[in-house]
Formats: C-alpha cells, structure tokens, sequence
C-alpha cells in the first residue's frame, strides 16, 4: 500500500513538472495525508482504555498517593503495557525512557557492570523473582531487568502493575506484597 501511495505522489509530481495539473497533485498528495494520518494508532483504538476501571484505580491511587514510585512487571507487551500507568499520572520507573535514568539503575548496580545496558532511550521489562539483579540487553532500544523485592524497596517501589496473580504462582516471597485491587487481567500489588 505503501509503494502505491509512493507511486502516485511521484508521478504527480512528475507530471505536474511537465506541465500537468497542479490541482491533481494537492489532491494526490492530501489523499495521501490523510489516508496515513486516519492510520495512526491513537485514532485507530480511541480512548477506550481510559475509561476502564484499571484506569480509574490507577489514577485514583495516583491522585492520593502522588509521590509514589510504579512498575510494570512480567508484561509480555511490555513495550505498550509499561506507559499505561504514566497516561493515570503514576510515577512509572519502567515506562519508555527517552532520557537514561542513570541515577536510579546506578542504585541497584553499584559496581556499574550493566551501563552499557541501561545507559540508553529504552523500553524496560522487569521481571521478579529471588535472583541476583541482572540487567539483560534484549533488543538495541530494551533491557530486561530481573530484579527482587528488597531492590525494589531500595530504588523507592511502592506499587506493581502486573498480569500475573502472585499469590498463586509462588514465585515470590508475598510477605512482602499486599493485592490492591485486580481488573482486566491486572494486578495492583502494593510493596509493604
């Protein structure tokens, strides 16, 4: 489709250079426009993720817990789950950062072994479990962090946002977790 809309823009462009009607060419070119623009992700899916009721209880717990820090974690859609809480107005560590946020990945790495992993723009998946902090380099713009609770509470975590029911899989030490709420296949855990 792409190459279709390519080919009737340059050879617009060339007959109208040779001459042709330049009005034949706006209107070309403001089909392509807006036939692109009508294609765009935000006009596609609408606003109807905000009205949900995951929305509201993240906004809600956003609203009175402002300085609270969020994750997203073991998200498989990582890449769109991870800025969700960010649209509620929630402090998320892991949502796309443009910026490397040096400070804060340099508190749970202190000898600096992984800077070349997270001192990047990247899209972060955090996964919990027992294990030693390790940061993996997944793809040129994505890192995945392993990380356990006690990390969490040192980089100031107070709220998971996560699809996996914690409590049931056993594969955390929940003493340290309390369930919020749940709602369309999500949990809130909150870090005690």
């Amino acid at each position: 489709m792409t190459m279709t809309f390519l080919f009737l823009v340059f050879s617009e462009f060339y007959h109208a250079r040779r001459g042709g009607s330049k009005k034949l060419l706006l209107l070309t070119v403001i089909a392509v426009i807006g036939i692109s623009g009508f294609s765009v992700n935000p006009v596609q899916m609408g606003v109807a993720p905000m009205e949900g009721d995951l929305y509201q209880k993240i906004r809600e717990i956003a609203n009175t817990d402002a300085d609270a820090r969020w994750i997203v974690a073991e998200s498989s859609d990582f890449w769109e789950r991870s800025d969700f809480p960010v649209i509620a107005g929630a402090r998320t560590v892991n949502c796309t950062n443009i910026i490397p946020n040096r400070e804060l990945w340099a508190s749970i790495d202190t000898d600096g072994k992984y800077t070349e992993v997270y001192n990047r723009y990247a899209h972060i998946n955090i996964e919990l479990n027992e294990k030693e902090t390790e940061f993996e380099l997944t793809a040129t713009d994505a890192f995945t962090v392993n990380l356990n609770l006690d990390e969490l509470r040192k980089m100031h975590v107070k709220y998971i946002l996560s699809p996996k029911d914690y409590f049931s899989s056993g594969d955390l030490d929940i003493d340290g977790l309390s369930l919020e709420t749940q709602g369309d296949n999500m949990y809130i855990y909150r870090l005690k």
